[in-house]
């Protein structure tokens, strides 16, 4: 999905768990207007309205590897058959440089195209390929509502307040999935991306409480819904489960 604000040349790109829905509903009060389909740039979109995006301030958004992948490996145990796996092994499968394609896809996750967010080149897993290279300005997610302030204002756009809207139930600080190997790993095969965009295992975004009182399907169709259904499977929620 993106986000057109033709009054000011300005288009967001919607990278996925970067807040990008929070960022769109935003955007939405300042006229803002939703091109292309989900989590798609709407080139063509753009293109068949008589719109440049050359012409465009293109941006989006990335966030801590090392957040972002507890939150994927989250959603996607919590909400698919098919993916039920210890983070610490799913780390270990998502570094591996032997793995197929067809397995990054089932581990990790797809686009609405059936492509996965992360590309492998050079040896290196990158997370921001596809939406950060094709922006102007990249703004973090643990800096989300200044970052969004610094793009409105190079625009000459009013400043909004940015909602919360879907963070993770039962998600706790990103710190604690990691066993030391784990870490090494993120460190090891995201390093060009970990240092391009200044993360490290530390400074990722500080936790924050959610609504656990949701319940949680893992298997996909309800929790689209809205009707979140428990089905627990061995080890999880048990605290231990992640590092297993």
């Amino acid at each position: 999905m993106a986000v057109l604000l033709k009054k000011y040349n300005l288009l967001f790109l919607a990278q996925p768990r970067t807040a990008s829905n929070s960022i769109a509903e935003a955007l939405f009060t300042l006229g803002g207007e939703k091109i292309g389909g989900h989590h798609n740039f709407g080139f063509v979109e753009l293109q068949a309205r008589g719109i440049k995006h050359e012409n465009l301030l293109i941006f989006s958004a990335v966030r801590n590897h090392f957040d972002m992948l507890t939150s994927i490996w989250l959603k996607a145990i919590l909400w698919k058959h098919d993916i039920q796996i210890p983070f610490n092994e799913w780390i270990d499968c998502i570094c591996s440089h032997e793995m197929s394609t067809d397995m990054a896809n089932l581990l990790f996750v797809k686009n609405n195209k059936g492509r996965s967010i992360m590309v492998r080149k050079d040896n290196q897993n990158w997370l921001y390929h596809y939406h950060a290279g094709a922006s102007n300005k990249v703004i973090q997610f643990e800096n989300l509502q200044s970052g969004l302030d610094s793009i409105l204002k190079m625009v000459g756009a009013p400043t909004i307040e940015i909602p919360i809207l879907n963070a993770t139930p039962h998600k706790r600080p990103y710190q604690e999935y990691y066993t030391d190997k784990g870490i090494s790993k993120v460190k090891s095969i995201f390093s060009a991306e970990l240092n391009k965009y200044n993360y490290s295992f530390e400074n990722g975004a500080k936790w924050q409480p959610r609504d656990d009182s949701l319940t949680i399907d893992h298997g996909g169709g309800n929790a689209k819904a809205g009707k979140l259904i428990l089905k627990p499977f061995p080890g999880y929620p048990d605290k231990s489960f992640p590092n297993s």
